[in-house]
């Protein structure tokens, strides 16, 4: 079940059982609440820093976090998630890399937002708050800032989740380097993710098929935009614009075009019109020219051969192999960024390499894999990968009886099936992207 709908199921609950009413007030709770942990000098400096870009009016999230009065009403919904480690929305476990801006919180984060619900939300004093530090902005661009528009209009469908991709122009004549991207929904409460993906001259035609054949503006594409595209850039609710690693960027040649591949949820949101507008920071050269390099057992991608069994609530699949040899041409490559991509009945994967020493070193561990919060996770400091090192994949599927019947098909909850490899509704995959350069 996705979170938001997860957290619209709780808040009915709440109103129904008119708990809303009982809240305290300001006062009471300032007065009355046990001595120790605060709002406004312990728990508003968390909420700030890692909820309220989500968590505010008119912001992704179905509630704002804001202020004591909302922070209290949902103060049993904030303890639950943060201790079962759904929110804020960050997948890599702890203890196998680090990366720049994690997301996760602290343990004793954890303790003073649940400490603080357990006192009944005391509010504390405002002259207790701690100096605040200046509010993050947007960066400025790098360089010269390329907007690419859906090309038509879209409303998904009322009460669901859809990705829908939309082919649209680039519109540089010279080769350029993004270095950077940001995305800007016409109304970000029902827009989850947007990911752009980068057409070539020469996949064009199909792509422009493959959008005629599909009724309506764009495509269906529950997979991912086409095999045939490469990833250009990432932008998820609350993440903000994101930027290359300095002195690097992707190369995008004249004549192509951009895949924008959008997911709505409009379950706890009214639907609505939707135009997003992609930004994509470039220049005109760089150091290191980056690639998107994908991972993943060729058997898999060229045969479809990846079985997950119905009735089965634990299936893996997992290949190894030396990248360096598939992909670089015996060179060394670095690591940048990384991501994983399952479908919904994903539980759990991994990216390991295999050091020719024969030491293992995680790269990327995903304990509780969910599909609706995808994001190319950026490593503290490039990885590089030898040759004669490997790079090992795994990936964990429930097609049990739980599993399949959280999988809908046409809003309604499936049987559980034989699920094999495929970008079709239904199909699961097991790919890795690297976001990788020369070392």
């Amino acid at each position: 079940m996705e979170r938001r709908a997860v957290f619209a199921g709780a808040l009915a609950t709440l109103a129904a059982a008119g708990l809303a009413a009982c809240v305290p007030t300001q006062a009471a709770s300032s007065q009355d609440g046990p001595p120790g942990i605060t709002y406004y000098r312990d728990v508003e400096p968390i909420l700030r820093a890692r909820c309220v870009r989500c968590h505010e009016e008119g912001g992704s999230a179905p509630f704002a976090l804001t202020s004591w009065a909302q922070a209290n009403l949902y103060r049993r919904f904030i303890q639950q998630a943060v201790e079962e480690g759904t929110m804020p929305p960050w997948l890599p476990g702890p203890g196998c890399a680090d990366y720049a801006g994690d997301a996760s919180l602290t343990v004793d984060e954890i303790a003073t937002l649940s400490g603080w619900a357990d006192r009944g939300g005391p509010a504390g004093d405002p002259a207790s708050r701690p100096e605040r530090e200046p509010s993050s902005q947007e960066p400025s661009p790098r360089g010269t800032v390329v907007a690419v528009e859906m090309p038509v209009e879209y409303a998904p469908p009322d009460g669901a989740t859809e990705n829908r991709c939309f082919l649209a122009d680039w519109p540089l004549a010279t080769a350029t380097y993004v270095t950077g991207f940001g995305a800007q929904p016409a109304d970000e409460a029902i827009v989850r993710r947007v990911v752009a993906y980068l057409a070539q001259p020469a996949a064009i035609d199909d792509l422009v098929a493959r959008d005629e054949g599909d009724p309506g503006p764009g495509w269906s594409c529950p997979g991912t935009a086409d095999p045939t595209t490469t990833w250009l850039g990432g932008w998820a609710v609350g993440s903000g614009a994101t930027r290359t690693p300095e002195g690097t960027g992707l190369i995008v040649p004249p004549g192509s075009a951009v895949v924008l591949e959008i997911a709505y949820d409009t379950t706890t949101a009214p639907a609505s019109p939707d135009r997003t507008v992609a930004s994509f920071e470039t220049a005109d050269s760089v150091e290191k020219a980056a690639k998107i390099l994908p991972w993943a057992d060729p058997k898999w991608v060229l045969s479809g051969e990846m079985p997950i069994p119905a009735g089965q609530s634990d299936v893996s699949h997992s290949f190894a192999a030396d990248p360096t040899s598939l992909l670089t041409r015996g060179e060394p490559v670095a690591i940048h960024a990384v991501t994983m991509q399952m479908r919904s009945l994903g539980t759990r994967g991994s990216l390991t390499i295999r050091r020719s020493s024969g030491e293992d070193e995680c790269l990327l561990d995903l304990p509780s894999w969910d599909p609706g919060w995808q994001q190319m996770v950026r490593l503290a400091r490039p990885v590089t990968l030898s040759p004669g090192d490997e790079l090992a994949i795994e990936c964990h599927w429930d097609n049990g009886p739980d599993g399949g019947s959280r999988r809908l098909v046409d809003e309604q909850p499936r049987v559980p099936t034989d699920v094999n490899w495929g970008d079709a509704a239904g199909d699961e995959m097991c790919l890795a992207l690297l976001y990788a350069s020369t070392p």
